[in-house]
């Protein structure tokens, strides 16, 4: 937990945070977790054969995301788009330049232009 606010702070965007800590534990929670759980609780069971197959298919494919998902988050926080950083750029110049806002000459439509 510790390790995730530190990235936290060194890293400014705040949805590639929530992208790695999503990807690092939301597939663990729901699709590792629960497989090894099955497999605990039901092994005295006559089908384990079919349960353990199920289950472990189902870990597999949610350590797959697992994976998937932390390597293009990690991609993207390592080697940022050269756009999404302009875009977000442009984004916080324009909320700042109030200026611009308030030069503009704003008029009331005319009753006549409403109908």
């Amino acid at each position: 937990m510790c390790y995730d606010c530190s990235i936290a702070v060194l890293i400014p965007r705040l949805d590639l945070v929530i992208s790695f800590v999503g990807a690092m534990s939301s597939s663990a929670l729901a699709l590792v977790f629960p497989p090894l759980v099955e497999l605990i609780v039901f092994m005295d069971k006559k089908s384990w054969a079919a349960i353990l197959f199920k289950d472990v298919l189902i870990a597999m494919f949610g350590f797959v995301g697992f994976v998937a998902g932390t390597y293009v988050t990690v991609e993207e926080i390592v080697y940022p788009e050269v756009g999404t950083l302009v875009q977000d750029a442009q984004a916080a110049e324009g909320l700042c330049n109030m200026s611009s806002l308030l030069s503009q000459n704003f008029t009331t439509p005319s009753p006549a232009t409403l109908m």
